[in-house]
């Protein structure tokens, strides 16, 4: 005979800590970093939460890093609770955003180089300062530079002159601001 584990989760009970941790649209692995859980079992949260109507993908196209939104039925069953029935409401207040473009950026390197451009740097500073954000960070300077052309090309980032500096430094722009926010926000963890 198994006796059931009371300290674990139910399948149930996971589902419900997983709708809360959307305030904003996530990825699986974003996900797993808010849960502390391990990819695969993020993902297979994703997909039952899915299944059921509770979360839609922002880019199905993608194949990697999909985004995954509340649908009305989510939020609806956020704002109930499960368990805990005193949740006050979440806003969901976001500026316009090309959800497949932040997607795209939603990459263990992408992320990291928009998270480190805080003001103008030229592409080994992004890279030092990424180093120091996320210690276990594996880039070179080639991936950098890279990275920092994709991003050019997409309109994520435009090149900035600085005196006396004989290579282009690199901003962010308007729009990537918000990708910014909405990527910092992503590593936070809702506790309820």
């Amino acid at each position: 005979m198994v006796t059931k584990n009371p300290s674990l989760p139910t399948q149930n009970e996971s589902r419900v800590r997983a709708l809360q941790q959307f305030t904003q649209p996530l990825t699986s692995v974003q996900l797993a970093r808010r849960l502390e859980v391990s990819l695969s079992q993020a993902s297979r949260l994703v997909r039952s939460l899915a299944k059921h109507g509770l979360l839609k993908c922002l880019n199905p196209q993608s194949r990697q890093n999909r985004l995954y939104w509340l649908t009305d039925k989510g939020r609806d069953a956020q704002l109930s609770g499960g368990p805990n029935k005193a949740l006050e409401a979440i806003v969901h207040d976001f500026p316009e955003i090309n959800w497949p473009q932040y997607g795209w950026t939603c990459n263990r390197h992408r992320e990291s180089v928009i998270k480190a451009l805080t003001r103008p740097l030229p592409p080994p500073r992004i890279k030092r300062t990424a180093l120091q954000k996320n210690p276990d960070l594996r880039m070179s300077n080639g991936n950098c530079r890279e990275v920092v052309r994709d991003m050019r090309r997409r309109g994520i980032v435009r090149p900035v002159e600085l005196p006396g500096q004989p290579h282009p430094a690199y901003q962010l722009t308007d729009e990537s601001l918000h990708y910014q926010r909405l990527l910092q926000q992503a590593d936070w963890s809702v506790r309820r």
